[in-house]
């Protein structure tokens, strides 16, 4: 009974933005989740998050979840370890809430990077592993 209700209260709030296949997926592509909070299975913070990352190490495609406190542009950038930007990218978040992007780095070249996202005066970075 529980699990019935949890999809009946989930899945009419589950929207992907975009959705493409693998060959013709840009180096990023953005799915929204939506706003799952109302039914009080996902709390939303009013804070910029990362909610997870995979694969860590990467080989080719990299996801990250964030959790955003509202929509309007996320400003993406990913360091080398050195410092240096190797992407820059402005992205329009549509749905407050859960939003997952999702990075090509096939051509990346093996090392550590830092992602660095900031919405508004909020900031938050990870770390992760290119083989």
């Amino acid at each position: 009974m529980i699990m019935k209700q949890f999809y009946k209260a989930i899945l009419p709030f589950i929207m992907f933005v975009l959705i493409l296949p693998a060959e013709s997926r840009p180096a990023f592509y953005c799915q929204g989740i939506g706003n799952v909070g109302s039914a009080g299975l996902i709390n939303e913070t009013e804070k910029l998050l990362v909610r997870k990352m995979y694969p860590n190490p990467v080989k080719d495609n990299f996801t990250v979840e964030f959790s955003v406190p509202s929509k309007g542009n996320l400003s993406v950038k990913i360091y080398d370890i050195l410092g240096n930007i190797i992407l820059k990218k402005e992205i329009f978040i549509s749905n407050k809430g859960i939003n997952r992007i999702t990075f090509n780095f096939a051509e990346l070249h093996s090392g550590i990077y830092i992602l660095k996202a900031v919405k508004g005066s909020e900031t938050v970075s990870v770390r992760f592993k290119k083989e």
